[in-house]
């Protein structure tokens, strides 16, 4: 996951130059899902290596757009709270989301639990797309 996070970090580097497109963000999430639900499936150890590491290199680019998009979205008065706020996100959800999948792990095994987060990311994806479409349209009228 390292290796894919690091190969993920260097190509948003080098594409600093272009604002961060929704399209990437949401691309990027839905991939991270699909290849935690694709772990399932997998029993050969140098694919779920190369899995693994797709995981750490669409996550990465996910956090960056996302990062990116809230700090030239937001105004300078509030950017330190809103970069709070996407910390205490990012960071504050993550105990749950461990007690989450480990407790699946624990009980049905990591395969399991791999399953368990792509479907729960995925289904979360959809129903925030889903929001912001009808939001979109219902500003649209």
């Amino acid at each position: 996951m390292g290796i894919g996070s690091l190969i993920g970090a260097m190509l948003v580097v080098a594409k600093v130059r272009t604002s961060p497109s929704s399209k990437t963000m949401v691309a990027s999430a839905l991939i991270i899902s699909t290849l935690l639900g694709t772990m399932y499936f997998i029993r050969s150890y140098f694919l779920a290596m190369l899995v693994v590491g797709g995981i750490g290199f669409f996550n990465i680019i996910f956090m960056n757009t996302v990062n990116s998009t809230l700090q030239l979205n937001s105004s300078d008065e509030y950017r330190g709270r809103i970069m709070s706020v996407y910390t205490l996100a990012l960071g504050g959800t993550t105990p749950i989301g461990n007690l989450f999948a480990g407790g699946f792990t624990e009980q049905f095994g990591s395969a399991v639990g791999f399953l368990m987060c792509g479907v729960v990311t995925g289904l979360l994806i959809v129903v925030i797309i889903a929001q912001t479409r009808s939001k979109e349209r219902r500003q649209e009228i």
